[in-house]
């Protein structure tokens, strides 16, 4: 067998179009399982903070908790300010559903107004049938007295 294999790996990575080498320094005994470390470019391991704590410096250490506060600091602007966004949306529905409510009753106030003139006009074309039927019924009772 190799004393030394090198291969390249599918990872989350890949979906990015990048792969990551993995690499084993020894082919496992029949007893042990083989460990894959993974190797990763100078540096990097340092900005995702991944590097050990006694090889970062204090001054690092500093920076890094002054960046995360800061970043810290704009997320909560952040989240302030689509909070004043919903707040200022959430009372301009509110005041949009009480001037719904003003206008429905504001309508059904205008229907019953609506409603009494035809109320009327209805009584009126009733009133007016009954007088022509009496009318009629008059004109017959006298064209009956004129043959006698």
């Amino acid at each position: 067998m190799e004393s030394s294999q090198t291969n390249t790996a599918e990872s989350p990575a890949s979906a990015n179009g990048g792969t990551v080498d993995i690499e084993c320094n020894a082919s496992p005994t029949p007893g042990e399982s083989r460990v894959l470390a993974p190797s990763l470019p100078p540096g990097f391991a340092a900005s995702l903070g991944l590097e050990p704590l006694t090889a970062l410096s204090a001054r690092a250490l500093v920076t890094r908790l002054a960046s995360l506060d800061k970043s810290l600091n704009c997320k909560e602007e952040e989240i302030a300010f689509a909070c004043g966004l919903l707040d200022g949306a959430k009372a301009r529905c509110d005041q949009l559903a009480v001037d719904i409510e003003k206008l429905k009753v504001e309508n059904a106030q205008v229907d019953r107004e609506k409603q009494i003139p035809e109320t009327k006009i209805e009584a009126l074309e009733a009133e007016v049938w009954h007088l022509k039927e009496a009318i009629e019924r008059l004109q017959e009772v006298l064209k009956s007295h004129r043959r006698w």
